[in-house]
């Protein structure tokens, strides 16, 4: 776009250098020739005009195309989309070279572009790939969502026709970084985007119970662990207990579980004795399930008298399995009011329907 410009500029001067010999070689035809001159004059220049208007059009030239994109209202690229949460800023030197204005003459002449280190100095700068204008980023945001409320002095140039006079870039940039109309649309566009606090209050919280929740599945499996090899989980004090010496060694590999400790939670014996109750429950449906598809069982029945004098049933099933083998599995503990006959029939009917085992389907008691 240049070189067409500079092409025309010297034709016009070799037509003047070649006027101006004739004249000195024959002055009678200066007279003659000074209208034909003066047409060819306006003629080049027109030209010129024509020509820098097609490649440059500078930017008192494109009012017209600045109005009709009314700060890019009509661009529906991504640079100039609502939703989006961060400027556009394109390194390309293809689309930078399209943001070139020339201006001048002669020695004057000059063409400047928009600079990539604009970006890294002022990081509100979004530069729209349609119009190649510049816009605040939070100035426009602001604009379109109709948050600017305190801010009497609105810059048009940033927020809806769209800034190019590269010239006075840094000028404009300047102040515009420093004016109360960039600070508070900075300001309400990130508290927008930021989550309330009934939103962080229920973030923190749910973080908070996966933790928890996590560690107490750590606890539930040292429970676990203690039971299966028959270990007691209380010592004579609660930090010489199994369970707690056992969750220590494990706060080595989850230091979480350290903070947990301290907490005490979910460590109180009723609480533990809670946990072990509802393991042996499910133990047990577990093995209700196996005694009833194997179809037919044995009961054994006998009591005792526990430490606190207090008379316990003792039931257990026995059952073939389909590899003919013979499990005989503990039923359970169940305190009796007395030993006659009549209470513990009564007892042993109770505790099938809990179970439902049918009675029918005994085939032997002992």
């Amino acid at each position: 776009m240049t070189a067409s410009y500079l092409s025309h500029k010297q034709e016009f001067f070799k037509c003047k250098e070649l006027e101006s010999q004739q004249e000195d070689d024959n002055p009678s035809l200066s007279a003659s020739s000074d209208e034909e001159t003066e047409r060819r004059d306006l003629s080049d220049s027109a030209k010129q005009d024509e020509s820098f208007g097609e490649e440059h059009q500078p930017i008192t030239v494109l009012d017209k195309n600045i109005n009709d994109h009314q700060g890019s209202a009509k661009c529906k690229n991504i640079c100039c989309a609502e939703d989006s949460s961060e400027p556009f800023q394109p390194r390309s030197k293809t689309i930078l070279e399209k943001t070139s204005q020339a201006s001048g003459v002669g020695k004057n002449f000059r063409v400047r572009t928009f600079q990539v280190v604009w970006y890294n100095n002022y990081s509100w700068i979004t530069l729209c790939g349609t119009s190649y204008l510049v816009f605040c980023h939070y100035c426009r945001k602001a604009k379109q969502k109709g948050l600017l409320t305190f801010s009497s002095k609105q810059e048009k140039a940033f927020t809806l026709d769209g800034f190019g006079n590269w010239k006075k870039a840094l000028q404009r940039f300047k102040e515009h970084e420093s004016s109360q109309c960039r600070k508070e649309s900075m300001e309400k566009i990130i508290l927008m985007h930021q989550p309330s606090v009934a939103s962080k209050l229920a973030t923190e919280l749910e973080n908070s119970q996966a933790l928890h929740r996590t560690l107490l599945k750590k606890e539930i499996s040292s429970i676990k662990y203690l039971l299966r090899q028959g270990m007691p989980l209380r010592g004579h004090k609660d930090k010489d207990g199994n369970l707690y010496q056992m969750l220590k060694t494990r706060a080595e590999d989850v230091p979480e579980i350290s903070k947990w400790l301290e907490l005490k939670r979910y460590q109180s014996p009723q609480i533990v004795n809670e946990i072990i109750s509802l393991m042996g429950q499910e133990v047990l449906r577990g093995i209700l399930v196996k005694i009833r598809e194997a179809g037919y069982f044995g009961l054994m029945a006998d009591e005792t008298r526990d430490i606190s004098n207090k008379e316990q049933l003792v039931v257990c099933c026995r059952w073939v399995d389909e590899y003919y083998n013979i499990p005989e599995d503990l039923l359970g503990l169940f305190q009796i009011s007395s030993c006659t006959a009549d209470s513990i029939v009564s007892h042993l009917k109770d505790i099938l329907v809990r179970c439902i085992l049918p009675l029918n389907q005994c085939r032997g008691q002992g």
